[in-house]
């Protein structure tokens, strides 16, 4: 019987990320600006393992040629509250922080002419889903011209865990079953435009 091992792997990568976001502001006092605000976003990452997939290294030779794993992130979403302080009339400083949404999709694929991991037959099997956590950051804004202005900002996030049993095959005497736990954070770095409706 083949017997895999827990064992974990980094599934790191970066990506370009397109949005929008919408909010809404008020001065709470001469220079304290708060307010809330949502964001949008579109920025897919794939990365994964090319042989083996991770929880099954219990051999000392590397048979599990063929199989592969993969990670991929498409769109993400925040609903955040704001609050911040006005360094010139122009120019607001901020700190900002929320729930957050992902969207994950994690894959498994072996192949059981070179892996125990699904033998007798070859399986693949992709699982998705929208992780929930929360999000904090801060960033500069200050006016561009008339209505307009411009922003920079960091944000740091961290989701639930994606939890899927992989390639289930009960009463098999191969080790098929691959209980898996993906746990996810993001760094974030934005440059935007707002158009102000009135107000700050």
């Amino acid at each position: 019987i083949f017997t895999a091992i827990p064992n974990s792997q980094d599934f790191n990568d970066t990506t370009a990320r397109f949005g929008g976001f919408v909010g809404y502001n008020f001065q709470i006092g001469p220079k304290i600006v708060a307010g809330i605000e949502g964001d949008f976003a579109w920025g897919k990452t794939s990365t994964g393992t090319s042989h083996g997939i991770p929880g099954t290294g219990g051999l000392p030779i590397p048979i599990m040629l063929n199989d592969t794993s993969s990670f991929e992130t498409s769109w993400d979403a925040s609903l955040r509250a704001r609050i911040g302080a006005l360094i010139t009339p122009d120019t607001l400083v901020y700190l900002t922080g929320g729930a957050g949404w992902q969207r994950v999709k994690a894959q498994a694929t072996c192949d059981a002419s070179f892996s125990p991991v699904c033998f007798p037959r070859s399986l693949a099997e992709t699982t998705s889903d929208t992780l929930t956590g929360w999000t904090f950051g801060g960033g500069i804004e200050s006016v561009l011209a008339g209505a307009w202005t411009g922003r920079i900002e960091y944000r740091y996030a961290q989701y639930g865990d994606l939890n899927h049993l992989f390639i289930p095959q009960p009463g098999c005497l191969c080790d098929g079953n691959l209980d898996t736990s993906i746990s996810l954070a993001t760094h974030t770095f934005t440059a935007g435009l707002a158009y102000k409706f009135g107000g700050y």
